[in-house]
Formats: C-alpha cells, sequence, structure tokens
C-alpha cells in the first residue's frame, strides 16, 4: 500500500482464488472466493494484522423476467 508510519511503509500482500459451481436443473451458479491478506509490520512498535476474507455469491439466471409472447 501507500501507507507510511513512523518512517516505516506499510507493505500489504495477499493471495486469492476461487471457483463457480453450477446448479443442477438450472442456469444459476454458486461463486465460492477466499482471499488471504497480510498488512503491516512489528517494526517501530507497528502492529500487523492477517485477515481471511471469504465470499458467497448467487448468481440467479432463471426466465422469470422474461417476458412471453403470445401469437
Amino acid at each position: 500500500s501507500f501507507l507510511e508510519l513512523n518512517n516505516t511503509v506499510i507493505n500489504e500482500i495477499g493471495v486469492s482464488g476461487g471457483f463457480g459451481l453450477p446448479l443442477p436443473r438450472s442456469r444459476s451458479k454458486i461463486n465460492l472466493a477466499v482471499e488471504y491478506v497480510t498488512r503491516g509490520t512489528t517494526k517501530n512498535n507497528l502492529l500487523r494484522e492477517d485477515y481471511l476474507n471469504v465470499h458467497l455469491s448467487f448468481i440467479m439466471n432463471d426466465s422469470w423476467f422474461n417476458r412471453r409472447k403470445y401469437d
């Protein structure tokens, strides 16, 4: 990151990954993503934080919102 405290640069590094699974008998999907990030340092009496983010999302791609056409 672009932070600097007590003349010490605050670094941030992370890794992330994810995947999506289609639901059976539907065009909808479930997505799962995981992210691990480390930010900060313990030099000059500063703090370091490690955190894990988990994201779960649903994509509803059904034909509920299509307008029907009648002859």
